[in-house]
């Protein structure tokens, strides 16, 4: 009812095979908006019990095509496309990565330093000056004008493509999932259970979402419209709420009931154009 409101129509994720585990769902808008549950993705590995950890922490992609993907346990950067079979980057020890807007290459991070992935020359990750000096690094994150926010202890870094700082924000987060940028460059932060705007200047403009947000916050991310999108960290639950923080909107991306026996281990959502896409470790989840 909450997505009707919002004029989407909502239909139950389908129950795949007990051998099937599903892991990451993706998620698309149609023509008239409506949510329609388009694909899964799944490496073989993911999932072959519920003992084993095998399974993917975060997505990445500029285009719906080209998908950079860690894996658990080895931290390991897969890349997936759909006619294609997982390629493994051959890269452990990843713990967060952006991709660079000509598609050529990636930021990543290892061992809380940042580095550049060079994806079609097939060589080993190169540092700069610019990005040796930022250490350590608890994770990156990128806006539609392809800066790029670097997050340390206390502080996030706001870089432009060529690698100058442009703005530091007195203000941090310990993932980079916990962070999401609009198109006019203000910062959602999730912090101590509540969502944080800042502006693109560094003023902290409002708080919102303590009260909507029982499970606790997991992941942010921003749609075209500028509305925000929140994944619940305890429950397979999404909350939207607009630019000024008013809620639009909820939903259970799955077709259980509202009340669950344990914590569902929801890792993150991401959007890219009109697709919205949720990671989540829970064998046989869908």
């Amino acid at each position: 009812e909450a997505l009707k409101a919002l004029g989407y129509v909502a239909g139950g994720a389908p129950a795949p095979s007990k051998m099937s585990h599903n892991f990451l769902m993706q998620v698309r808008l149609d023509s008239i908006g409506t949510v329609v549950y388009s694909d899964f993705i799944r490496h073989p590995e993911w999932g072959k019990s519920l003992q084993d950890s095998h399974s993917p922490r975060k997505l990445v992609t500029i285009d719906n095509d080209r998908f950079y993907i860690i894996s658990e346990p080895r931290q390991t950067i897969f890349l997936y496309r759909k006619n294609e079979e997982f390629r493994n980057l051959i890269m452990e020890g990843v713990t967060d990565l952006v991709p660079r807007s000509d598609g050529k290459r990636l930021y990543i991070v290892r061992q809380k330093r940042i580095s550049l992935l060079d994806l079609e020359g097939g060589g080993p990750d190169r540092t700069d000056a610019s990005l040796e000096k930022l250490f350590p690094c608890l994770g990156l994150c990128s806006d539609p004008k392809n800066n790029l926010y670097v997050l340390m202890e206390k502080r996030i870094r706001k870089m432009n493509e060529e690698g100058r700082t442009i703005r530091t924000y007195e203000v941090s987060v310990p993932d980079s999932r916990l962070l999401a940028i609009d198109e006019e460059e203000n910062l959602y932060l999730g912090v101590l259970g509540e969502i944080q705007k800042w502006s693109p200047g560094g003023v902290r403009l409002r708080s919102f979402g303590r009260s909507e947000l029982p499970g606790g916050i997991c992941s942010l991310a921003v749609d075209s419209k500028g509305d925000l999108w929140v994944l619940e960290k305890d429950a397979p639950a999404v909350t939207i709420f607009d630019r000024n923080g008013e809620k639009k909107g909820f939903f259970i991306y799955n077709s259980y009931d509202e009340k669950w026996e344990r914590p569902v281990p929801c890792l993150q959502l991401f959007i890219c154009l009109d697709r919205i896409y949720i990671l989540d470790s829970w064998e046989g989840i869908f």
